[in-house]
């Protein structure tokens, strides 16, 4: 074989060897070229109104000089807002509110899934579709139901109580029994959603594990503490993640019902927001307000996150 030949062959061998390199960068970022434009456009969907809203919390604006975009006051907004007494009650109301609704709504659905996840399964179907029923109904149109229910002179519910020759109660009008009210309705219209989790981490959990612990002598509630609650943990701290952050957003039943009465005693931050933002048009506070509910919703995210990272170690 001549010389010529030679590097006729290695050039020949080159070419395919780049080619073939080219295909599997080619492979390699096909993928990500082909879900980029979704992703451009998600990003831009979610970041920008988050900058902005940064952007506005250190700014005095107002609707006279939106449009010169507002005057920069550093760090004003935040300050004003620790030093509002009505910013901490609504922290407070929103924290109440969040436990109430978090304990109540993990501890009924657990107990209801314990009951019907085994030797029952159209019981399982009926109770799933009962529980999640409540959840297809919008949150104002569920708030409304339970607004006219709750009416201290034409409500059923104290129609019934009045049966019973029980004093009618003012449901949303006493500071008590209005944070016991909402979180009534929390519980109602969201425990579908954890009971459907737990219901789905019991059954996949292995019967000999129960067997096993059965035949060893254990009684119901020695299963329960040992065995099915430390397999289930991991689903409880996803139920707890979700509850929080959709208790923390609360606003569209507070504002349906009680509107943040009786003398902020049902105030959440989402109402105190919307008092900021709307009412007052205190653009700058509203923002600085945005920013604090974020902040505190991913804390508590990132702090049931890592939990559950440790569980699966």
């Amino acid at each position: 074989m001549s010389i010529q030949n030679i590097f006729t062959q290695l050039s020949i061998s080159a070419v395919q060897a780049q080619a073939r390199r080219n295909g599997r960068n080619k492979d390699r970022f096909f993928p990500w070229l082909t879900v980029a434009p979704a992703m451009a456009i998600i990003l831009s969907l979610m970041l920008y109104p988050l900058i902005y809203n940064l952007l506005v919390s250190f700014k005095y604006l107002t609707l006279i000089n939106f449009r010169r975009g507002g005057r920069f006051i550093g760090l004003s907004n935040y300050i004003d807002l620790f030093r509002d007494s009505s910013f901490y009650n609504s922290l407070g109301v929103s924290f109440v509110y969040v436990v109430l609704t978090v304990t109540l709504q993990l501890v009924l659905a657990l107990i209801i899934a314990l009951f019907v996840y085994r030797d029952r399964p159209w019981l399982r179907k009926v109770t799933t579709l009962g529980l999640l029923l409540p959840r297809m109904m919008t949150p104002v149109s569920a708030a409304l139901v339970w607004r006219f229910m709750l009416n201290y002179e034409t409500g059923i519910i104290n129609y019934l109580l009045s049966l019973l020759n029980i004093p009618r109660l003012s449901f949303l009008t006493d500071p008590f029994l209005a944070i016991l009210s909402l979180t009534v309705i929390g519980v109602w219209q969201h425990i579908g959603f954890d009971f459907l989790l737990l219901v789905t981490g019991l059954m996949a959990m292995p019967n000999e594990i129960l067997e096993a612990a059965q035949v060893d002598g254990a009684n119901w509630w020695e299963r329960l503490r040992y065995v099915i609650l430390p397999v289930l943990k991991p689903v409880m701290v996803v139920v707890i993640l979700f509850g929080v952050i959709n208790s923390f957003q609360v606003f569209d039943i507070v504002y349906m019902t009680t509107g943040g009465g009786p003398a902020g005693a049902t105030q959440v931050l989402g109402i105190y927001l919307y008092r900021k933002l709307f009412l007052a048009s205190q653009f700058g506070p509203s923002a600085a307000i945005s920013v604090v509910l974020l902040f505190i919703s991913l804390l508590i995210s990132v702090s049931l996150i890592r939990v559950l990272r440790r569980e699966e170690l």
